[in-house]
């Protein structure tokens, strides 16, 4: 009997670890080749308060939660970020010269440019690809609501004569949170027929609900354990992020995220700018398991019904990930790759040029 154990021990530790090198291969090229490599724990690297850690250039900010930090940084081994005094991200190696027309292009790190260079995002290859000054007003971990409400204060101040909303699936579900990434964060909640906002102070009063400290006292020897295995980590926070990321990372405060995204529309419609593009993008896994979440197509009905151009990149990299998977795979590096940013660029100049961006060209 004992003999039987001790077999059975040894064949599930190796067909373990197969499977966590396995995952490990597939984390460098999709996710992160220098994340996926290392000795850490994994949920307690991420789990660190994203202005207190070093992961990323922010700072704190009164409406917005956190902003990037203006000033020259290099990140993610050697790239170079060069974040200006709105909060916007340069599109070269200089001052951008480009004047006007400008288009505003807000939302997650994927706008922003995780990974890569200044004059490596989609922003940054739209802008030499059309000639035309694509503001970067991307920020790593943004919601649909926060993307609004950087859209809105950033027009506060500046004009621009086209949006460019660049999404990926999770920023719906983030519509609903109160706290990501460590830092409360402002969330709008529906009020009948409309949504009112509850800003990032008022959350911050219940990153320490009773509720979520129980759940912490429970998953926290689990995660000590769990947390060094990357596969262990990628399966469980992406089907149990509340609980296994528990309190100090991601705080639901509601689950009608696909309403108040949909509401959310009529806000980016009510900023006075006439021409409108919603830029739908994927992590790896999405376009390697074929899945199109529904509340995708949800709220693009929604962004159409308030006058947005749909430029979805699902079917686009789908098709590549069929025909060419060595191609598809250099276009991420967790977020894109260059190339993938290029490609991206590329997408969307192909999809608007000659519906929306030369009415802008032209004035």
């Amino acid at each position: 009997m004992v003999r039987l154990v001790i077999i059975n021990f040894f064949i599930l530790s190796f067909l373990f670890l197969i499977g966590e090198m396995a995952g490990r291969v597939y984390g460098s090229i999709f996710i992160s080749h220098e994340l996926a490599w290392r000795w850490i724990n994994f949920t307690e690297n991420e789990n660190l308060n994203v202005i207190q850690g070093d992961r990323y250039p922010v700072t704190r900010h009164p409406i917005l939660g956190y902003v990037p930090r203006p000033g020259n940084h290099v990140f993610w081994g050697s790239k170079v970020l060069n974040i200006q005094k709105d909060f916007t991200r340069l599109n070269s190696k200089s001052k951008n010269t480009l004047r006007v027309p400008k288009i505003l292009a807000v939302g997650d790190s994927f706008t922003f440019g995780d990974q890569v260079n200044d004059w490596e995002t989609w922003p940054a290859y739209l802008s030499r690809l059309l000639g035309i000054n694509v503001v970067n007003a991307g920020v790593v971990g943004y919601g649909l609501g926060q993307i609004y409400l950087r859209a809105a204060e950033w027009l506060e101040q500046n004009t621009a004569e086209g949006l460019i909303l660049g999404i990926i699936p999770d920023d719906i579900n983030r519509t609903g949170l109160i706290a990501r990434m460590g830092v409360p964060k402002p969330t709008y909640f529906l009020k009948g027929d409309d949504i009112v906002l509850q800003t990032a102070d008022h959350n911050s009063k219940k990153i320490l609900h009773p509720a979520q400290r129980d759940i912490e006292k429970i998953i926290k020897p689990l995660r000590a354990v769990l947390g060094y295995s990357f596969v262990m980590h990628q399966l469980l926070h992406r089907a149990f992020p509340e609980i296994w990321r528990a309190n100090r990372f991601y705080i639901r405060g509601h689950n009608q995220e696909q309403e108040v995204s949909c509401r959310l529309f009529e806000k980016f419609a009510q900023l006075g700018i006439p021409k409108r593009i919603l830029f739908i993008q994927y992590p790896a896994h999405h376009i390697i398991m074929g899945r199109k979440p529904n509340a995708v197509t949800l709220i693009s009905e929604c962004a159409k019904r308030e006058g947005f151009y749909i430029v979805d990149s699902f079917e686009p990299l789908r098709t590549l990930f069929s025909s060419d998977k060595k191609k598809f795979s250099r276009l991420y590096i967790g977020h894109m790759s260059p190339m993938g940013n290029r490609y991206s660029a590329q997408l969307l100049a192909e999809s608007v040029a000659l519906k929306i961006l030369p009415q802008l060209k032209s004035k």
